[in-house]
């Protein structure tokens, strides 16, 4: 189980002053670690950015300098995954991607069958690897 929230930095490109942000992922995930990713579009990947150890408070904080599409997530280590995942409520390829450790395009070019990337359903199997 995992928990995660998405975001968008308005802007493009890098910017000379960074951004402290701070993330409230519950008490539930106090000690477990937050990882903070932004999707590179030109390599079609999520990128890590930056890690934290979330507080006994609940709280996460990341610094950042780019505009851009972010996700952050907690988990005690890093997953990676192989085979199949079948959709949950809630879900989004990004937070597929991310929970799976794998570039955003690798999910795409495994599943042509979705033609929309923004249109996944709960039950739906999606082809990780």
């Amino acid at each position: 189980v995992y928990t995660s929230r998405e975001f968008v930095a308005e802007g493009t490109g890098m910017s000379s002053l960074p951004v402290n942000l701070h993330i409230n992922f519950g008490v539930e995930n106090a000690g477990r670690k937050a990882f903070l990713y932004y999707y590179d579009e030109a390599a079609g990947a999520m990128r890590l950015t930056g890690s934290f150890i979330v507080t006994e408070n609940g709280q996460a904080m990341f610094r950042f300098n780019r505009g851009g599409r972010y996700i952050a997530v907690t988990a005690e280590q890093a997953v990676h995954g192989s085979g199949s995942y079948t959709v949950m409520n809630g879900d989004t390829h990004s937070r597929i991607a991310v929970k799976h450790g794998i570039p955003m395009r690798t999910l795409i070019r495994n599943n042509p069958h979705i033609r929309d990337i923004n249109k996944i359903y709960p039950g739906q199997e999606i082809r990780i690897q």
